[in-house]
């Protein structure tokens, strides 16, 4: 696999671990973990990392600071609420897995979620209390997943100003 910006090197009896870079050749065998591959318009493919969080404080954290953030387990946020201020861009991926007590709001910045997991045995879920979203001059991106609040619960998404989208 060739990369640009990077020097051949040789590998005998090792393992070899791609985390980053452009590439003319498919690098899916060599990831690294929390890498993904993406397919470029020109044909070649680009490795990025990601945030694999198993935790609330890492979830928190990890949406704070934007990029891609991918749920590696369940985790109750036990009724907190992380406002994301930051005019960052972030996206969680559900992945099969439940986020349970957890709200967001959207002040700023651009939020998208969505569920990746495709298999049949679980679906990507967030289940709270009260609204799960409330957006007050960000921009949410709902693209798939479940959601699901308590029957005294007014809503699941809450919007004065800045936009919300609904997909899938």
């Amino acid at each position: 696999v060739e990369a640009e910006n990077c020097v051949n090197f040789g590998v005998v009896n090792g393992t070899v671990s791609v985390s980053g870079g452009r590439f003319d050749r498919d690098p899916s065998d060599y990831l690294a973990e929390a890498c993904e591959v993406v397919v470029n318009g020109d044909g070649s493919y680009t490795v990025e990392k990601y945030a694999l969080v198993t935790d609330a404080k890492a979830l928190e954290d990890a949406l704070l600071a934007g990029g891609k953030v991918v749920l590696g387990a369940d985790i109750d946020f036990e009724n907190e609420i992380i406002n994301y201020n930051k005019n960052v861009i972030a996206t969680l991926d559900l992945n099969g897995y439940t986020l349970s007590n957890f709200a967001i709001g959207v002040n700023s910045g651009t939020l998208t979620v969505f569920d990746s997991y495709d298999g049949n045995d679980r679906r990507g879920m967030i289940k709270s209390t009260s609204s799960i979203f409330s957006v007050y001059g960000g921009i949410l991106n709902i693209e798939s997943g479940v959601y699901e609040v308590s029957a005294n619960s007014n809503s699941v998404i809450a919007i004065s100003e800045g936009e919300l989208y609904i997909r899938g």
